[in-house]
């Protein structure tokens, strides 16, 4: 986008990640032989963890400040995400890991009545289908009970009990000498608070949000069985439902940068700057002069808010549209389409309904940023629509 172009000394757009090894190594060669300086730290980024096969490729060419391939294929492993909750005391939903024969309609309508292991009668609703290689919420969809016999779950997907309740995201850090940071926690917006193209995808984070002592007190037990078991050190970030009684249930966990560490950033937390420290080069200048501030429950009366707009039907975006978008208020407006690639006036982008447009910010009191939230999303359709 507009703001990476900005932002780097470099850039090399690349149209496809993962999957193709051999392509993937001519693409990193080039960024090499590009300027990009060995010494230089590579740190992972969204959607980064579903392909180890990349990873290794970046280890092989990079400092790379993050989990190895091998690690990689244990942590983003749902078995392993159960193993971790039940050793920390964590819940955990109901899960089944593959076959038709797993889960039936008798099976949903038994489970959705009684009273379980999983939760009190009415925490859960509905079963969900999961892709083991997901992220942002992509391809995750709701079982249709009357059918849910006929719909079976090959290995690379799994079953999942819904957990109704506040999503949260909770961010974290594994240092090198076994001790654990909680950086803070933000909320998601839900579907009906925020519009997007499927019901589970990532709409946004406000916050950092307050967690109970409790709640602390799981995450951090959680992160050390992960520390134990994987050896992972830097980032460590949650996906959580939090019950209507307060009780946190584990979905998945990401060894890598997560968009809600952006609402940290504006907080004053630098989860960047923790993070490099964890791996011993918090020497570096740049590094050295960054916040190491971790959030205080009591800090509540300016919060943050980002979301993304998606494109409500497919826009045609002209140069002078995206000149338009550019023209925004930064602090307001982020992740803007780029308009590099356009050689004349007459070239246009088309952003298909229900892609990402751009991102919209906000802060102030909690109460009041989902409303800014949608002003601005207003005027960034506006501009796309005239």
């Amino acid at each position: 986008d507009h703001d990476c172009q900005q932002a780097a000394e470099i850039c090399c757009e690349i149209d496809q990640w993962g999957g193709r090894l051999e392509s993937d190594w001519h693409i990193l060669s080039q960024l090499k032989a590009a300027g990009a300086q060995p010494s230089s730290p590579v740190l992972l980024g969204g959607g980064t963890e579903n392909w180890p096969e990349l990873v290794e490729l970046l280890h092989q060419q990079f400092t790379v400040l993050g989990p190895t391939s091998h690690q990689l294929q244990q942590l983003r492993s749902p078995e392993y995400w159960q193993a971790c909750a039940t050793a920390a005391g964590v819940a955990f939903p109901e899960t089944h890991w593959e076959g038709a024969s797993a889960v039936d309609e008798r099976s949903i309508q038994k489970g959705a009545m009684r009273r379980s292991a999983e939760g009190p009668e009415g925490h859960i609703k509905d079963w969900l289908i999961k892709p083991r290689r997901g992220a942002g919420g992509h391809a995750i969809r709701r079982v249709n009970g009357r059918n849910s016999s006929h719909q079976s779950v090959e290995g690379s997907h799994y079953w999942q009990r819904k957990i109704s309740g506040r999503s949260l995201g909770v961010y974290c850090i594994l240092t090198s000498d076994g001790l654990v940071e909680l950086l803070g926690a933000t909320e998601s917006p839900s579907a009906e608070q925020w519009p997007g193209p499927s019901e589970f995808i990532y709409r946004g984070s406000l916050g950092p949000i307050a967690l109970s002592d409790m709640q602390r007190q799981q995450i951090i037990r959680l992160c050390q069985v992960v520390q134990t078991t994987s050896r992972c050190r830097g980032w460590l970030q949650f996906d959580f439902i939090e019950d209507a009684a307060g009780e946190l249930w584990l979905l998945e966990l990401n060894p890598r940068w997560a968009a809600g560490m952006e609402i940290l950033f504006l907080a004053g937390i630098n989860p960047v700057a923790h993070h490099c420290r964890a791996w011993n080069i918090s020497s570096d200048p740049a590094v050295s002069e960054l916040s190491m501030a971790t959030y205080d429950n009591s800090r509540s009366d300016t919060h943050f808010a980002k979301a993304v707009v998606y494109a409500d039907r497919e826009l045609t975006l002209t140069r002078e549209r995206i000149e338009r978008l550019h023209n925004l208020p930064p602090a307001s407006f982020a992740d803007l389409p780029s308009h590099v690639s356009l050689t004349s006036a007459s070239t246009t982008k088309i952003v298909s309904s229900g892609e990402p447009l751009l991102t919209v910010r906000a802060s102030g009191p909690a109460p009041s940023l989902l409303e800014q939230l949608k002003q601005l999303r207003e005027t960034a359709l506006t501009l796309c629509h005239s």
